[in-house]
């Protein structure tokens, strides 16, 4: 082989194995950003009265409930260093090092315009980044989407998570167990992963309350005595055949008999916008034997298999005389 081609297969192997180390990028959406100057008088006014109020409860050491008060005047106001500080202080007391890194690492890319304006913050900010960093320097960008639009998420973990989606922030990489709650919508709980590479992540949608749906569902398996309903999150509900109605929310089901394998399961799709109406077909076994010798001794099978040994000797003989 000439030297040509062993440097080709070289390359090759080389590509290869840089293509399985490189960890790939992704690609997250940024903060949207507020700007104070853009506010309307009244809209700041409120900003005003909520960084009084969390200043207030940070003074009394109640860390927990200044928090709350500051993350509300951050969603007014995105630009004001001060409230950034704050939020960032205020994890880094209540042990949440990821949150806490978020904010300082935001703060530590702000101008030099902003940063000599407040000289005395931004010095501390550098300190107690120093802090974090070493605390917790693991931690990856994380963007978490929901549908419907501020749905509050509590992460397992994290104290004082009650973050409003969409989340963008840090987290260290391993699972988190993530509770979603808005009014009006049900409940629910999902594993999220988070990779060294970090993670953009769609929540799966909630439910509306008041999404919901009727059916009427018919057992076509006259002898069967129920049938089973699926939904997307695997929860089963049981309904006795011939038939049944009922209301349940709205979305794709699997449904199938009691008696026979979820295997079989049939699609259904439940909508607010008509009644669904539905048979459960019954699924046919094969008749085919599982054990076809054991017919093996009745005439139809003795005649069979003295057809097969005469013609398996022809052909033996055909090749010895040829």
């Amino acid at each position: 082989m000439s030297r040509y081609h062993n440097m080709q297969k070289f390359s090759l192997a080389m590509g290869t194995i840089l293509a399985a180390l490189t960890i790939p990028s992704i690609s997250l959406a940024e903060r949207p950003e507020i700007d104070c100057e853009t506010l309307d008088e009244n809209v700041l006014n409120e900003f005003y009265d909520l960084s009084s109020k969390y200043v207030t409860l940070r003074d009394q050491k109640n860390y927990s409930e200044a928090l709350v008060y500051a993350n509300k005047a951050m969603a007014i106001c995105t630009t004001d260093s001060y409230t950034e500080y704050t939020i960032a202080r205020l994890n880094q007391l209540l042990d949440n090092c990821p949150e806490a890194y978020y904010h300082y690492e935001i703060l530590s890319k702000k101008p030099d315009s902003v940063k000599a304006k407040d000289k005395e913050i931004f010095e501390d900010i550098d300190k107690q980044f120093a802090e974090i960093k070493e605390k917790c320097g693991d931690v990856v960008d994380v963007e978490i989407q929901c549908d419907p639009p501020d749905t509050v998420l509590t992460i397992s973990g994290l104290p004082n998570s009650n973050i409003k989606c969409p989340f963008y922030g840090k987290l260290s990489p391993k699972t988190y167990s993530v509770i979603a709650t808005r009014d009006g919508y049900q409940t629910k709980t999902e594993s999220i992963e988070v990779p060294a590479t970090g993670a953009k992540i769609k929540f799966p949608a909630l439910r509306d309350n008041n999404a919901v749906g009727t059916f009427h569902i018919r057992c076509e398996q006259k002898d069967a005595s129920a049938f089973v309903l699926v939904n997307s999150d695997g929860e089963t509900s049981t309904y006795p055949c011939p038939s049944a109605d009922g209301t349940i929310p709205e979305g794709t089901y699997k449904v199938y008999l009691s008696d026979q394998d979820p295997a079989t399961a049939e699609t259904i799709v439940i909508s607010r916008q008509q009644n669904s109406d539905f048979l459960i077909h019954k699924v046919q076994t094969s008749r085919c034997s599982a054990t076809p010798l054991d017919n093996s001794s009745s005439p139809y099978g003795i005649a069979l298999f003295a057809l097969l040994s005469f013609f398996g000797l022809t052909v033996v003989r055909r090749k010895n005389q040829s």
